[in-house]
């Protein structure tokens, strides 16, 4: 069923009238209703199916010329967009009628929470069948991560290396941010941004334990569970001066624990190289964790007596654990399926008969995260928005069909996120207007200086208030250009095409701005692009490159490759 035929099935009252003069008994009318509401139901059904699996289409943001000089109000609108009111409201027209979700029940694990968290107000709501605009968001993100999961995925039946791949993709898609800097006193001095996943996806960046967090959910896709590992004792605060968190993925398969360590970029090799090392093998053969060492002077930071006991800290984030999002689960068909639950205790139990595992709780990362956003709420909304001003101008498409405004870098990003990569309507379409040649662009900036200019006698205030406005213009249309050389690389990479991956990766952002906001990423995937290709010098050559957070994974990377190529010889 298309769009257009499950919105007109939505609407459709059947009307059931009897023939003849002999009255239709009680219990026939109630049949009857019964049989008409059910259709109905499944109606309103087909057509909310019908939106979350073609959000792509209804992501159609638009821009006005205003935008130039009004880059802030455009990029509010731009959060707003994507989720359709009508989504919501048929949502809540459906759910009010639907039976019960069997065997749901308020996560128990929930009651170890502390205080603080326990009283969050999406806890409050967990029973309820009312969708709100939030949900519209969370059901958004569960089908990018849905979407990217199968792409990066493919075919493979294997768990681990499944999760490889995910984890891959996150690596090579979310470039590693610096943690908060501390002060000397040991207080933060800069607080990072407390993004949501997809705000991370939409971003492109994110600190390790965001990476984390997103490698977690992409598994729950594919109905693989991920939890990460710290130390098992509950105070950290009680925990031996100097201890660092064990900053550590694991997927849980036939009853072991797979590492990955996302800040490294690498997952951790197997006993003599060899596959990806258990928790068991890690902890048994320390020469399993010494195989990270980049050289006596930089060790890797953890010992096997470090992961002897572990604490595993589960994913339970309030979407996952709501029955309204179970109940939407449910009735998705298998072609339609987002996974939208979890069962937190169920993992537990599960992960808790790993060796080496002391305790499973509930990971509270998300839930501060959502503690934080709602306390800060104005604060973080307006820091969220001067991030994604680049993703708001626009850009003027005249075609046979339309001439109107696109904020094409957003456009370009959610199909990216959608998998929509190549095409008409597609997210290399959108990048490319994003990125017009250098003459273009300048002539494009001066023509919006004039008009600035034409104001200095009539207003001097708001010569100045534009003027502003239009520097703040050219410098988030110069980003946007960035952004979508960056991301047109990992296009070409995700697709196998290597020389245009190395051409966007090396020329387009590298050489165009060597110390810009993608030149750690741009390395990284530039040496993934020549290794792909067999060429190992110049990949080796890219990884010792740059500043990068990840530096030491990257040094790594170039170690093996180095190994590889002189036993090789």
């Amino acid at each position: 069923m298309n769009l257009k035929t499950a919105a007109a099935a939505a609407s459709i009252v059947v009307m059931i009238s009897g023939c003849g003069s002999r009255p239709t008994p009680a219990r026939q009318t109630a049949s009857i209703a019964r049989s008409r509401d059910s259709r109905q139901d499944a109606e309103i059904f087909a057509y909310v199916a019908g939106i979350l699996n073609g959000l792509d289409q209804f992501d159609t943001a638009v821009a006005e010329r205003d935008d130039i000089f009004k880059l802030n109000a455009a990029a509010r609108r731009l959060i707003e967009s994507g989720v359709p009111p009508s989504l919501i409201t048929q949502l809540n027209q459906w759910a009010s009628s639907q039976p019960a979700v069997a065997g749901w029940r308020r996560e128990p694990m929930l009651d170890s929470l502390p205080d603080e968290l326990r009283q969050l107000p999406q806890f409050k709501q967990l029973k309820t069948r009312k969708f709100s605009t939030e949900d519209g968001f969370s059901l958004r993100e569960a089908v990018w991560l849905r979407d990217i999961s199968q792409m990066a995925g493919g075919r493979t039946q294997d768990d681990v290396e499944l999760a490889a791949r995910l984890f891959d993709w996150v690596v090579r898609n979310i470039q590693l941010d610096a943690g908060p800097s501390t002060s000397d006193n040991g207080e933060a001095a800069s607080a990072a941004l407390p993004t949501l996943p997809w705000q991370t996806l939409l971003l492109g960046h994110g600190m390790a334990i965001d990476r984390a967090w997103l490698f977690v959910l992409l598994a729950r896709q594919q109905g693989m569970d991920v939890v990460i590992l710290d130390r098992a004792d509950l105070d950290r605060a009680a925990a031996p001066a100097g201890s660092p968190p064990l900053g550590l993925s694991a997927l849980l398969s036939n009853g072991e624990l797979y590492l990955f360590d996302t800040a490294l970029g690498l997952p951790i090799p197997g006993p003599g190289g060899l596959g990806i090392a258990t928790l068991a093998q890690a902890v048994d053969d320390e020469t399993v964790l010494r195989q990270l060492d980049l050289d006596s002077d930089q060790p890797y930071r953890l010992k096997a007596s470090d992961l002897a006991e572990v604490a595993a800290l589960i994913e339970a984030s309030p979407m996952y654990l709501c029955e309204r999002m179970a109940l939407v689960e449910q009735q998705l068909s298998s072609e339609q399926k987002v996974v939208l639950s979890a069962d937190a205790s169920g993992i537990a139990r599960r992960v808790s008969q790993c060796a080496h595992v002391a305790t499973a709780r509930l990971w509270t990362l998300p839930l501060e995260r959502a503690d934080a956003i709602r306390r800060g709420a104005r604060k973080i909304t307006r820091r969220l928005v001067v991030e994604l001003e680049p993703f708001a101008i626009p850009y003027f498409e005249a075609s046979q069909k339309r001439a109107d405004y696109t904020p094409a870098l957003w456009r370009g990003r959610t199909l990216h996120l959608f998998g929509k990569c190549t095409g008409a309507e597609s997210a290399s379409r959108f990048y490319q207007i994003a990125r017009p040649a250098d003459a273009e662009f300048d002539r494009w900036m001066a023509g919006r200086f004039e008009e600035v200019e034409q104001l200095m006698q009539v207003n001097p205030d708001e010569h100045r208030r534009q003027k502003e406005a239009a520097e703040r213009f050219v410098e988030c249309a110069r980003l946007a250009k960035q952004d979508a050389s960056y991301w047109l690389g990992l296009i070409a990479f995700q697709r196998e095409d290597y020389p245009t991956a190395i051409d966007y990766f090396g020329k387009r952002t590298l050489e165009a701005t060597p110390n810009g906001p993608w030149a750690s990423g741009a390395w990284y995937n530039l040496g993934r692009s020549y290794e792909a290709l067999g060429q190992i010098d110049e990949a080796v050559d890219a990884y010792r490159q740059g500043e990068s957070v990840q530096r030491i994974g990257n040094l790594l990377r170039a170690k093996r490759l180095g190994q590889t190529a002189v036993s090789r010889e």
